[in-house]
């Protein structure tokens, strides 16, 4: 018979139950784990393709816009570091129903010498030739329980310019540009207010007391000081703006307005401030303003000081609604004066306002300067002077300008020992479209030319050309650099335009054009256009602005046609 080891054993099928459940509670954490594993493995698959699927999003986004844009705007809203330099996340999100999906892009030119720019070194100067895009998309977000999942890829893409209209500008400097002692330009058509001037660096803008306005706005990529004057148009930079007592978008010849009725402010005022004039705008930085202006002051990113002086300081209708910060009402007019620092959106009236292609709530373009080059295709229609390379063909060519053409004429002085500098100081004759290219310096003094009644089709054009590159293939004796350095640009060197006395250009169309310093000085009038490394105007004269095309001239592309090399993912680290 059994013999009982103990007297009670009951409880056994008790231990024999939990061992059966923690087997089983095991299994089942065992499977929700695999399960739980097989989702996640299931969910970093989504954001793998979801991730690549972003990358490849904004790679074609890139491409995409690159026929429209050129200059700074191929990094401002793209490229991860400018992206960041100027305050943004350097991540750019896409619409999503579930886990964020965002991407981020670094961008790095070629230059036509060979020179790789990143792009939050390029402000537009360069001549490109490729770009290197480099798109990371991410998906997800990195959680105790969930992953954030990177893929990056790499696309490789020529550029092909697209030609702008060319130079539009009245006044163009690739740094420094002086405006001093009552200089006068007047805009085409009147009242279009279009004849503007721009600075890849500064500009000083001394109106004076005597001037008529200035019909246009001043542009700079740096700071814009300004004392006295009247201004017809806005005031547009992306660094500091320093003023004393300028008149700035009131469109009164012979008065800065202040006590004068609306009327006297120029066409399109009927009870609210004009909206396309008036302007003075600082993108980056600090504005302070004493003086007189129709609509407001916009300093998003800086701050406004006003003065108390007798001037009335950003007078400005509610445009914005009520968000202005507004000094103090002038009853009379039912007007208040009114700013927007730092902290305050910029208002649409401003953002409305068109000048060089984008709007005033916009950093002011970075523009190339544009360059030279020679073709004979170009110059068809034209006759070659010919002569000697020497001192002699540049007092021959000399004489010959001074004489008259009798037909459109070229005078090719490149490559001339020494160089050949041209001085003119007789009134001279233009009987037909002349064009002068010299790598010496050019000097008008005591002088006028007249159009002659053989100008068919009038007006004729005086094209004093100075090449961006020598001869052997250098650039010119200028210290010349590109917008948007800290380098001088265009400092007096013995390659200057320059104007030492009287001058004057009746009836023609003129483009001086120079990487060197362009100085008007003394009461120089012209109907036209001045390029220049650096420019000067003094001392009275006037200037009607009219756009010249000069052959073999160009100016910054409007966008770049891309043609995609080869895309390939590479490792994200």
């Amino acid at each position: 018979m059994p013999i009982k080891v103990h007297d009670d054993e009951r409880g056994i099928a008790l231990v024999v139950a939990m061992l059966v459940m923690m087997v089983v509670l095991m299994l089942s954490i065992a499977v929700v784990q695999i399960a739980q594993g097989e989702n996640l493995q299931a969910a970093n698959n989504r954001k793998t393709v979801d991730a690549a699927d972003v990358a490849d999003t904004a790679l074609a986004s890139y491409v995409a816009q690159l026929p429209t844009s050129s200059g700074s705007d191929l990094c401002t809203n793209y490229d991860a570091a400018t992206r960041q330099a100027n305050g943004m996340s350097p991540d750019i999100s896409l619409p999503s129903s579930g886990y964020p999906l965002t991407y981020r892009l670094d961008v790095t030119f070629t230059s036509t010498t060979g020179v790789e720019v990143p792009c939050s070194s390029f402000v537009g100067q360069y001549t490109i030739q490729s770009a290197n895009i480099i798109a990371t998309g991410y998906a997800g977000t990195a959680t105790t329980n969930s992953s954030k999942i990177a893929r990056k890829f790499k696309m490789a893409v020529t550029l092909t310019p697209i030609p702008g209209a060319g130079v539009t500008t009245a006044v163009y400097a690739a740094c420094n540009l002086t405006i001093a002692n009552n200089k006068k330009l007047w805009d085409n058509p009147a009242g279009s207010y279009n004849a503007n001037v721009y600075s890849g660096c500064d500009i000083d803008w001394q109106g004076g007391n005597g001037s008529k306005p200035w019909h246009g706005s001043l542009i700079a990529y740096g700071n814009i000081t300004l004392a006295g004057g009247y201004l017809g148009g806005n005031v547009w930079a992306k660094g500091n703006i320093v003023g004393q007592n300028p008149c700035v978008g009131v469109h009164s010849d012979d008065s800065c307005g202040y006590g004068q009725t609306p009327a006297t402010w120029g066409p399109g005022y009927s009870g609210t401030a004009l909206d396309t004039t008036g302007w003075v705008v600082s993108t980056k930085g600090n504005i302070q303003m004493n003086g007189w202006m129709t609509n407001g002051c916009v300093a998003p990113n800086g701050t406004i000081t006003p003065s108390n002086g007798q001037g009335a300081f950003c007078m400005y209708r509610d445009w914005d609604g009520g968000s202005a910060v507004h000094l103090q009402s002038d009853t009379t007019y039912g007007r208040g004066y009114s700013f927007f620092p730092s902290g305050y959106a910029c208002p649409a009236a401003a953002a409305n306002v068109s000048l060089l292609g984008r709007n005033l709530c916009q950093d002011p373009p970075a523009i190339n300067f544009p360059t030279w080059s020679y073709n004979s295709q170009d110059w068809v229609g034209y006759t070659v002077f010919p002569h000697t390379l020497d001192a002699a063909g540049c007092t021959a060519a000399h004489n010959a300008i001074v004489a008259g053409f009798a037909t459109n004429e070229l005078v090719d002085l490149r490559g001339m020992t020494p160089d050949c500098n041209l001085s003119f100081n007789v009134n001279i004759p233009v009987n037909h479209n002349l064009g002068i290219i010299t790598e010496g310096a050019v000097n008008f003094q005591s002088t006028t030319w007249t159009a002659q009644a053989s100008c068919n089709p009038a007006p004729c054009k005086l094209m004093v050309v100075h090449p961006t590159t020598e001869t052997a293939g250098t650039l010119n004796s200028c210290p010349f650099n590109l917008p948007g350095t800290a380098t001088q640009y265009g400092a007096d060197a013995p390659d200057d335009i320059s104007f030492s006395s009287s001058a004057t250009f009746s009836g023609l169309q003129t483009m001086f054009y120079t990487p060197c310093a362009i100085d008007l000085q003394n009461s120089t009038d012209f109907t036209g256009q001045a390029i220049g490394g650096s420019v000067t105007t003094a001392n009275n004269g006037q200037l009607y602005f009219a756009k010249v095309t000069v052959p073999g001239l160009s100016s910054q592309p409007v966008g770049y046609s891309p043609t995609v090399m080869y895309t390939a993912e590479i490792p994200h680290t």
